[in-house]
């Protein structure tokens, strides 16, 4: 076999296999899926698809910690969120969206009127 044929038939495994790779990386059953873009099913926020700003005031509860990121529910949506100002805040806590930064939802403490 000529070395040609040798080096293309390597070349052909090799993109092969970081396409299947890749593939299943992204595609993989139980794999968390990765969010292009923030939507809003079951969010205290009524729209279908919400962008960026719309997330703007919505309400939620923390799931985990936030040191000072961790995971909020907003209805029966989980979604990654940072605290605005970098205080730690405690799991079950109720939050509010202050700003979207960088497709991560800003959330501060949201106190009970007294």
């Amino acid at each position: 076999m000529p070395l040609s044929a040798i080096v293309c038939l390597l070349a052909a495994v090799f993109l092969l296999g970081a396409g299947a790779a890749f593939f299943f990386r992204r595609h993989a059953p139980g794999e968390r899926p990765r969010r292009m873009a923030l939507s809003a099913d079951d969010t205290s926020c009524d729209a279908p698809v919400l962008h960026p700003g719309d997330w703007l005031g919505c309400s939620g509860e923390t799931l985990t910690p936030l040191r000072p990121c961790g995971i909020a529910a907003f209805g029966r949506r989980r979604h990654d969120v940072r605290s605005a100002d970098g205080r730690w805040v405690d799991a079950g806590r109720p939050v509010r969206v202050s700003h979207v930064r960088n497709r991560k939802l800003m959330v501060i403490p949201d106190e009970p009127d007294s």
